[in-house]
């Protein structure tokens, strides 16, 4: 009984622990006793002697018998922790059992594991061909421009090289859907390219004269996403955005004529990896809660890199900054009043939509909070926190993460937790309100979610340690996720420890300064 408990207790560390040669050892000699539990594989597979070819050859023999691990859980053996070719292959074999879909979650990941196979020619270079060669318009599409993003990086050019060059040979018609895409993109990053030396007095004039001239397709999707077709791009309702990047606000006629109109940001000059990385972790905590079903109304907007410092950012409709609402009702006091969000929404919806609104507000600050709080996503400020006049609050622009804050005069700039301000509280009708509560107790039970799939988060981090990504290049930027999960606590710990926090961010004034310097910045 106690062996047992002491084994538990190793197989329960998180991914970011190393472990000694005692717990090396346990695991090892109690390995028939553990290929009944699917998650002890990973911490097996690191206790294993590997200069010993007869203990090479045992680990061969048990995987087939391994209890299987669930294919998200074997993710983890694609790290560069595992290098044996069966211990990848077996991870390959379990991955292959998710649906298109959700496959497509982990693509940013498994792309950059590519890294770390020894040969070119490996199971998981084999597996990301063949699937995306059997649904092109869900993984070959995405497959290809998270190859193509990194063909200036000299360690992965060959080898990305060849995965793309088998892909468009045995890719069919979907070769010339990807040329279309091409094109149309080099023109947009050469437009792109010519803007930024153009006086601003004429900057948006000269971006609708070079757009006429855009040679386009007469139909043709777009690299953000396969589910983006479009007829072609609509000059006069482009524009230049103020950044000092400019990056283009575009909009493109949809083929479906029951559509919106698209709105697309490209950006050229500005290193979308992060936010690419943030986005996908979103969609995933998305899925997480919806699988224990909590809808929290997140708004994982599309993102794509298609080159060195080049990519696109879907924009969503019907959707304003907190900045403007605050400004246009109050200028630089606005930050400091209660009411803006709250008359705002009040002016785009009637009395009988009310309480969908004021909930779809209370679900998604309950999943922002949570999620912003464990990814430690900083320089939040109300120009990058966004609403819907349906009330559905989001974040954009994600350049700090995992504890990075910015500082100003000394001080980090990041005060609280998260963003949750009293004029948030205002619109669910006060701290004492009924919406209130519902509020705190979905941000814990959110954050309870992420707490029971912890590891899961932790490894989607560490694959990506490869990437090059400033803010994400050791160990040690991972650990912001372990001490901001305390995987350690009990679920009524947690609980209390993230309620404390939503009290810490309402009280703290420093936030509302912030903002209030961002109006007037702005």
């Amino acid at each position: 009984e106690q062996l047992k408990q002491r084994l538990d207790q190793i197989i329960s560390k998180d991914p970011l622990q190393n472990l000694t040669e005692e717990e090396k050892w346990l695991l090892w000699s109690n390995k028939e006793k553990l290929v009944d539990i699917p998650k002890a594989l990973p911490k097996f597979i690191l206790s294993v002697p590997w200069k010993m070819p007869q203990a090479v050859y045992t680990v061969h023999t048990l995987l087939p018998r391994w209890k299987p691990m669930t294919p998200v859980d074997a993710l983890e053996l694609l790290d560069y922790n595992f290098a044996d070719a069966k211990v990848r292959q077996y991870s390959v074999e379990r991955l292959n059992e998710l649906g298109d879909v959700q496959l497509s979650d982990f693509l940013l990941q498994l792309v950059q594991t590519l890294k770390y196979e020894l040969y070119h020619d490996s199971s998981l270079a084999r597996f990301l061909l063949q699937r995306g060669l059997r649904s092109t318009h869900i993984i070959g599409h995405i497959l290809f421009w998270h190859l193509k993003a990194e063909m200036h990086v000299p360690t992965a050019k060959e080898r990305h090289g060849l995965i793309l060059e088998e892909y468009l040979l045995n890719s069919g018609g979907h070769r010339r859907e990807l040329l279309k895409q091409n094109g149309v993109l080099d023109q947009l990053l050469d437009i792109a390219i010519k803007i930024k030396h153009e006086k601003k007095a004429t900057v948006n004039e000269a971006l609708v004269q070079l757009l006429h001239g855009l040679k386009q397709p007469p139909k043709y999707k777009l690299p953000l996403s396969p589910r983006m077709e479009v007829i072609g791009i609509i000059p006069e309702k482009c524009r230049v955005m103020d950044s000092a990047k400019r990056p283009l606000w575009l909009c493109f006629k949809n083929a479906d004529e029951t559509g919106d109109d698209i709105l697309v940001m490209f950006k050229a000059g500005d290193d979308l990896r992060q936010d690419l990385l943030t986005l996908q972790v979103l969609r995933v905590m998305d899925q997480l809660w919806k699988k224990e079903g909590l809808d929290l109304h997140m708004q994982p907007y599309g993102c794509i890199c298609t080159g060195y410092m080049t990519g696109m950012l879907e924009i969503v409709l019907n959707s304003q900054t907190i900045a403007n609402i605050t400004k246009k009702r109050a200028g630089f006091s606005g930050a400091f009043k209660q009411d803006p969000i709250y008359k705002w929404l009040k002016e785009h919806n009637g009395e009988e939509e009310w309480d969908t609104v004021v909930n779809n507000f209370v679900h998604s600050c309950a999943g922002y909070c949570s999620a912003t709080y464990v990814l430690g996503i900083g320089d939040r400020h109300n120009d990058n926190i966004m609403i819907t006049k349906k009330g559905d609050l989001f974040h954009i622009d994600f350049g700090h993460f995992l504890g990075h804050f910015k500082t100003f005069a000394g001080l980090k700039r990041e005060t609280t937790p998260f963003v949750f301000t009293p004029m948030y509280a205002y619109v669910m009708g006060g701290e004492n309100s009924v919406m209130y509560e519902k509020f705190s107790e979905l941000g814990c039970k959110a954050y309870n979610i992420l707490r029971k799939y912890g590891h899961m988060i932790m490894t989607l981090f560490t694959l990506m340690l490869g990437t090059g990504i400033p803010e994400l290049s050791s160990i040690e930027d991972v650990l912001w996720l372990r001490k901001c999960l305390i995987l350690d606590a009990s679920k009524e710990e947690a609980d209390n420890a993230f309620r404390d926090k939503i009290k810490e961010s309402l009280g703290n004034i420093r936030a509302r300064i912030n903002d209030g310097v961002h109006i007037l910045a702005h």
